[in-house]
């Protein structure tokens, strides 16, 4: 049996199976699409947790998480908020927002190690390069001078 709704994008009114009637029913699919558009819209500008301004409890309490897990053998970084944590932490450490082509390393090569003693940030993918191919060759002395000078920029 078919029922009038109101679409809630346009407030037309059309029929619509009664099994098939919804908190919120569209005419057409396009409304549905942009209807959502909108209300993913508002809640990116006001409830998403991104947005959300960093106090410094909360960059302490994300310090000592971190600490907590920081064991071997993990394949993947770790997210936070949808980011990895890693350069969540680095852009802590800076102040700031990474550059484009900025590069986070682990200087202990484990990637679930993300405390900011363990992390410098890179101008470019090759300098990253150049250090994995310096612990490859077994040049450890010239890594640690190169990771040095990083870190006492402080990009």
């Amino acid at each position: 049996m078919k029922v009038e709704v109101i679409c809630n994008w346009c407030k037309k009114t059309f029929k619509k199976e009664n099994r098939s009637v919804k908190e919120h029913n569209f005419c057409k699919p396009k409304h549905l699409y942009l209807w959502n558009s909108e209300r993913m819209t508002k809640y990116n500008k006001s409830e998403n947790p991104m947005n959300k301004k960093w106090t410094k409890k909360m960059r302490l309490n994300k310090r000592e998480q971190v600490l907590e897990r920081t064991g071997k053998g993990e394949k993947s970084y770790n997210k936070f908020l949808g980011r990895h944590e890693h350069r969540v932490v680095a852009e802590q450490m800076l102040g700031r927002k990474l550059r484009k082509g900025e590069v986070v390393h682990h200087i202990d090569l484990n990637k679930q190690n993300n405390d900011m003693r363990n992390l410098v940030v890179l101008p470019s993918i090759s300098v990253h390069s150049h250090l994995h191919q310096l612990l490859r060759k077994g040049d450890k002395k010239q890594y640690e001078r190169i990771i040095r000078n990083y870190k006492n920029k402080a990009v």
